[in-house]
């Protein structure tokens, strides 16, 4: 650890979680809700049939709100009016501050906890003895959307925008995961016996899940939805569920089984302390201000309020000069420039010096795509791989240039999948016709005004202000007419995205030379609002692009093998959306056609033959055939040789998670170059065997 990990490390260890507080709040407590505001917190008081109200200054009973029929969980609206899920009359209630009746919704046997809202002003509950995951409108409290999931699902955990619901699946020993903006099962994911509850990690770049039948915590990636790891030491008896100060400093999990809870350090994941509650802490809540946390203990019937400790002061930080260069990308075309190749985006970052490089990588994606490469000198990760400027420039010169490089773009599979599904209806619903005749000729008279296409390949023409002002004309006809109706992958809402990270890149690194490198179409957006800002010095990017004679190190990659490792992670991404029913059937099937040779002959594990036609009319009777059961494709121990006339060899391993249940083969394939596909090859054949 590095000098100041350690000195914060010894910080946390001196902490003191104490308990201040125990308040008698009914029998069998359980949820916990805060105001928005913090001052007051709600208790669903199952054993009782009321919610508690507590001051949250004074922690003392204010009174109580009667709620018949096994209050599980609570939320307050901004009315004042209460959500509550009743355990033992399958419903949810709409109650007035008084306790009256407004609304009364049946949702099934046995509701849990209520999680929301989302931005969308929506709320998830488990139906324990149905096996379904409710989405309830709070608008009008009625069922927007239902799930089946595993058997006996306890509460689910959502990501902040909406977009992801993880459940517990309780005597499966499984995690469903649901994508809520397409509507589908994404995975079903094995993580032990009895996960009882769960949470996000900040950032959202990981699940930390309860597996009460082994004592431990498992951690899920939150973009692979690969388990990644396990946290046993400190852990207590039968740990039931996790909860995470706002902050992000801690983690908290409660052990119904030792009667306590164990504080996790974060971002270490390393257990601290052990702090005595009540009997069977069964629900936690942090307060808005992360300084106290209230465990409802349906043994003892009490709410044991700890007190958290404070951040320790942070250092004062001197003024310093954050010099700021952004560097438009071209991605794969970058392969194919004579005037803007891999090797002149090499030549740029040497000259440029970073000390950080912002990357439109996704942070949840960033950790798997550095292993892979630190383990086999290539990306191996799905996204990633499709960006070359990273997987044959920027990995390769970080091993030998000192410079950080922190992932940045705000893009997710999720919103990429919504907003194709938006942009296809866009294009094919009558209901938008007019608006898209008017959209393709405004989009026509724009780029009719681009200049020619070496020049928009030109790097001194991609970082000038007359290019950003070509992209500008081009995006916000874009953006006018879509971004809204495409949501949160629009043209506005990606660029914030991706501007707020990079925003708190900068302010992470003051007094260091940060490069930040995404996709020329976004370099304008990023320099607008870098612009703003009085606390940086915006550098110029020509004053480091490289001539055209200028002599430039070789790049250590192979293009060649770069292309087949592109398209194989790519078409079997396509293969999971297809299969998982995102991709429109309509036209859908065009990327795969497009890159199988006439020949094209694939010998299955089981040693049936099938033809180019064959295989193709077999793809498009499969279409969303998984949908509801969850599908991930993935892709590991990529290699490949050339075996002359523009072929190669590759072999690796395709795994597939349906449902739950994991399943490999190992793929032997032919690839051969090929122009006007997407990466620049065709496949020849495929052998495919089964793994043990």
């Amino acid at each position: 650890m590095t000098p100041y990990v350690i000195a914060a490390w010894l910080a946390v260890q001196a902490a003191v979680f104490e308990v201040e507080t125990v308040i008698d709040v009914g029998r069998a407590p359980h949820q916990i809700h805060f105001t928005d505001d913090g001052t007051t917190a709600l208790i669903a008081a199952a054993g009782s049939d009321h919610i508690a109200v507590v001051d949250a200054r004074t922690e003392r009973l204010r009174g109580e709100i009667p709620a018949p029929g096994t209050p599980l969980g609570v939320v307050a609206l901004d009315s004042g009016e209460l959500i509550v899920s009743r355990f033992a009359s399958d419903t949810l209630g709409l109650l007035s501050p008084d306790g009256d009746v407004v609304r009364e919704l049946h949702v099934g046997g046995g509701p849990s906890l209520v999680v929301g809202p989302s931005p969308k002003n929506q709320y998830l509950v488990s139906i324990e003895k149905e096996n379904v995951l409710r989405v309830v409108d709070g608008d009008d409290l009625n069922v927007a959307r239902s799930y089946h999931v595993g058997s006996r699902p306890f509460p689910p955990s959502a990501t902040s925008d909406g977009r992801l619901a993880f459940v517990p699946n309780y005597d499966d020993g499984t995690v469903t995961v649901i994508d809520l903006w397409n509507e589908r099962v994404r995975d079903v994911v094995p993580v032990g016996a009895q996960p009882s509850g769960g949470a996000f990690l900040p950032f959202e770049l990981e699940y930390a899940v309860a597996v009460r039948g082994e004592n431990r915590i498992a951690f899920l990636d939150s973009a692979s939805f690969h388990v990644t790891g396990t946290l046993e030491d400190g852990i207590g008896d039968e740990p039931f569920s996790v909860v995470v100060s706002p902050d992000g400093r801690f983690a908290f999990v409660n052990n119904v089984a030792s009667d306590d809870i164990s504080v996790v350090e974060l971002p270490h994941k390393r257990v601290i302390e052990r702090v005595e509650v009540g009997a069977k802490p069964i629900a936690m809540a942090v307060s808005p201000a992360s300084d106290t946390l209230w465990v409802a203990s349906e043994g003892s019937h009490t709410v044991t309020i700890v007190r958290i400790p404070p951040r320790a002061d942070a250092a004062e930080t001197t003024e310093a000069n954050t010099e700021v260069a952004v560097l438009g990308m071209t991605h794969g075309r970058h392969r194919d420039s004579s005037t803007w190749s891999l090797a002149h985006v090499a030549e740029t970052i040497r000259r440029l010096e970073p000390d950080v490089v912002c990357t439109e990588i996704p942070p949840n994606r960033w950790d798997a795509a550095r292993k892979s490469f630190a383990d086999t000198g290539a990306i191996a990760e799905s996204r990633v791989v499709r960006f070359p400027e990273y997987t044959d420039v920027l990995l390769p010169l970080s091993k030998v240039m000192d410079f950080e490089i922190v992932p940045c773009a705000g893009w997710t599979q999720e919103m990429s999948d919504l907003r194709r599904t938006r942009i296809h209806e866009f294009d094919t619903d009558p209901a938008h016709s007019a608006a898209k005749r008017e959209y393709d000729a405004r989009m026509a008279t724009a780029r009719n005004a681009r200049p020619d296409a070496s020049t928009m390949d030109d790097p001194r023409f991609i970082h000038s202000d007359r290019y950003d002002g070509v992209m500008r004309n081009e995006y916000t006809i874009y953006d006018q007419t879509l971004n809204d109706w495409i949501g949160p992958g629009g043209w506005t809402q990606i660029n914030e995205s991706h501007y707020a990270l990079v925003e708190n890149a900068i302010r992470g690194h003051a007094g260091k030379r940060v490069l930040v490198t995404f996709g020329g179409a976004h370099k304008y957006w990023i320099r607008d609002r870098l612009r703003e800002r009085d606390d940086i010095t915006l550098l110029d990017v020509n004053d480091f692009l490289p001539g055209e004679s200028t002599d430039m190190e070789p790049l250590e990659a192979d293009d060649d093998d770069s292309r087949c490792r592109e398209e194989v992670f790519e078409l079997h991404q396509f293969f999971e959306d297809w299969f998982g029913g995102v991709i429109p059937v309509d036209g859908g099937l065009r990327r795969f056609e497009s890159v199988l040779a006439d020949d094209f002959e694939i010998v299955s594990p089981e040693g049936g033959k099938s033809s180019r036609t064959e295989i193709v009319k077999t793809l498009a009777g499969a279409h969303g055939v998984f949908r509801d059961q969850g599908v991930r494709i993935w892709i590991e121990n990529f290699r490949s040789r050339p075996i002359g006339d523009g072929a190669r060899i590759a072999t690796y391993e395709e795994w597939q998670r349906i449902g739950g249940k994991t399943k490999a083969r190992l793929s032997t394939v032919v690839l051969t170059r090929s122009e006007g596909t997407p990466n620049g090859v065709s496949w020849r054949h495929v052998h495919e065997t089964w793994l043990p």
